[in-house]
């Protein structure tokens, strides 16, 4: 069903995401809800989103409360200079009040990393539906990439798991031990310690707009444009909707309601959705149609 319903998306969404602020190719994953992989165990902790003919996005932590981001192109030069990087709203979303967030970027390796709680609140806002797009420049051209939300509910909460079963900090040499203790007993001496930093929240429930109402005039049946929009919001949404959820198409049990439901549910499916994903529930206070995401 997630690659019927991305083959769907993917199609009406490449010209809003084929270009990013400064008119460059934007590279990008594909929009289904496979599009992260989790990878773990008691030492780390690994999520990876692949981007075809342009690298790998990581989120990883090796010790509990710490999280690193390295967006890694298959082709690294030794002159990559980063233009900008943020969090921001999907262009299939409505617009919201929040402002684009900017994030510092090292360059290390030929790694794009991210680090500390810019780390923490870039996966925030990954898991409620925004997008990440890094712009730098490299051989003198100017590149851009996506990180995509679609997906990252699905692996969110095996990832906290992950993340509550790793250790508290690193194992120390104890080579280093006597040489460690010596320098914090003369910085204890020194000045007093410093309260320790409030750490984010790392995961936030995800959250959409999980209805919207078709309306039609008495009689009519059709699919217009400002119609077949609302449908496509409305799919949007379901794919950033935990894997099992369906969408439901809400109407009337009268004969001019049972012929727009199935105008609706006809042409979902031959845009590429799963019709198991789809139920029909009635309701006698409904006016038009009105669908429904069901968690």
């Amino acid at each position: 069903m997630a690659s019927q319903s991305s083959t769907f998306l993917t199609t009406i969404l490449l010209g809003c995401l084929t270009t990013g602020a400064l008119g460059q190719t934007l590279a990008m994953a594909p929009l289904n809800k496979d599009g992260w992989i989790i990878q773990g165990d008691e030492q780390r902790c690994v999520v990876t989103q692949a981007v075809p003919d342009w690298g790998m996005v990581r989120l990883e932590s090796s010790v509990r409360g710490q999280l690193t981001w390295l967006f890694t192109p298959y082709t690294p030069t030794a002159n990559q200079r980063v233009v900008s990087f943020e969090s921001h709203t999907p262009p299939w979303q409505h617009p919201t009040i929040i402002d684009p967030v900017q994030y510092r970027v090292q360059i290390r390796e030929g790694h794009f990393v991210i680090e500390g709680n810019s780390a923490a609140n870039l996966l925030d806002a990954i898991n409620n539906g925004r997008m990440a797009t890094l712009t730098y420049q490299s051989a003198g051209e100017t590149r851009a990439v996506g990180a995509m939300p679609v997906g990252m509910p699905a692996v969110a909460s095996d990832f906290q798991t992950c993340l509550a079963g790793l250790p508290a900090e690193l194992p120390e040499p104890p080579s280093l031990a006597a040489a460690r203790k010596k320098l914090e007993d003369e910085l204890a001496a020194m000045a007093e310690p410093e309260a320790p930093e409030e750490e984010p929240p790392l995961l936030q429930p995800w959250t959409a707009k999980d209805t919207r109402v078709l309306s039609y005039a008495l009689g009519e049946h059709t699919l217009d444009e400002m119609r077949k929009q609302q449908l496509f919001n409305m799919v949007a949404d379901y794919l950033m909707a935990p894997a099992s959820a369906k969408l439901a198409i809400i109407t009337p049990n009268d004969e001019d309601s049972r012929i727009r439901r199935e105008v609706v549910a006809n042409y979902l499916t031959e845009q590429g959705m799963d019709a198991t994903m789809l139920t029909v529930q009635i309701d006698p206070a409904q006016s038009g149609v009105r669908l429904k995401i069901v968690k």
